[in-house]
């Protein structure tokens, strides 16, 4: 399946309400889990340690809420 419109094809494979800029906080998440000090992974994604924080607690909150 070849789509010039990337949204159409992630809603065709199943990603409703997925977003593209929730790629760039999956690494993070992943990385706070398994321990990385929080200064690191903020220089690594570009971000605020605080900002990073308020974000990763936000998707955690969500994610701990859906299951």
């Amino acid at each position: 399946m070849r789509s010039a419109n990337p949204r159409k094809r992630a809603d065709a494979l199943g990603f409703v309400d997925f977003k593209f800029h929730h790629l760039r906080g999956m690494p993070a998440s992943l990385l706070l889990d398994k321990g990385v000090p929080v200064h690191i992974v903020a220089e690594r994604v570009g971000d605020n340690p605080a900002v990073l924080l308020k974000n990763y607690a936000k998707r955690k909150r969500k994610h701990a809420w859906h299951r």
